[in-house]
């Protein structure tokens, strides 16, 4: 029978695992919100944490979404094939690597994942870059990663997660447009989104491109 440890050790890899390639463990929001729940719920109990991961999650799905929690970002996007103008492309939201990469900040927090945290200077840098609503529209996945400091960990090849150097502090979370077609990694995929904590929700602090309110659910 395996140990606590060996059991921490495989659920911690499995979630690592889940962030990397997140689509082939989970389809959609509702079943990344399960999946992180139910790792984490058993995580907290072996590291004897249940008690603070409870109030810090049940905290931050409060003060981001209110009662829906994070598979509400589904919601926030049109769901099926969304054509957007200029492109011969379509988009298609899910919301299964935004629940995920808001779960991944969690985790961070309480040693369930290690990802290297920027300095105030670096995360400055992408704040500035990615905030302003007038310049969003001129990042794209290559811009990210050539001209931004590296992302803390990149989620599902997609969501660009940027640590603060305080361990309690808030992520900033960049999306590229989903599923822009393969190579999933393509350099020219546009900028979708610049998502972080705010005091009215993270919907309402929420940065969209020109391309990316074209796939909103309805308009901002």
């Amino acid at each position: 029978m395996p140990s606590l440890e060996e059991l921490r050790e495989r659920l911690v890899g499995r979630f690592q695992q889940m962030c990397h390639r997140t689509g082939m463990y989970v389809p959609d929001a509702r079943a990344a919100e399960v999946f992180c729940y139910e790792h984490f719920e058993v995580l907290s109990y072996i590291d004897d944490c249940e008690q603070a991961y409870e109030q810090e999650m049940t905290r931050r799905r409060r003060d981001d979404f209110g009662p829906m929690g994070a598979e509400s970002m589904l919601r926030w996007f049109a769901p099926g094939e969304v054509r957007v103008d200029g492109h011969d492309r379509t988009v298609r939201s899910t919301g299964n690597a935004e629940v995920a990469a808001w779960y991944a900040e969690l985790a961070a927090l309480f040693g369930w994942l290690d990802v290297p945290r920027l300095s105030a200077d670096d995360l400055a840098a992408v704040v500035s870059a990615l905030s302003d609503p007038d310049g969003i529209d001129t990042w794209t996945r290559g811009r990210l990663v050539t001209e931004l400091p590296a992302a803390s960990i990149v989620v599902n090849r997609r969501v660009h997660c940027y640590a603060p150097p305080q361990p309690d502090a808030r992520w900033v979370f960049v999306d590229v447009l989903s599923e822009w077609g393969p190579p999933w990694d393509r350099p020219e995929a546009p900028v979708r989104s610049y998502r972080t904590a705010g005091p009215r929700g993270a919907r309402a602090a929420m940065v969209v491109s020109t391309l990316g309110r074209q796939t909103l659910a309805s308009p901002d």
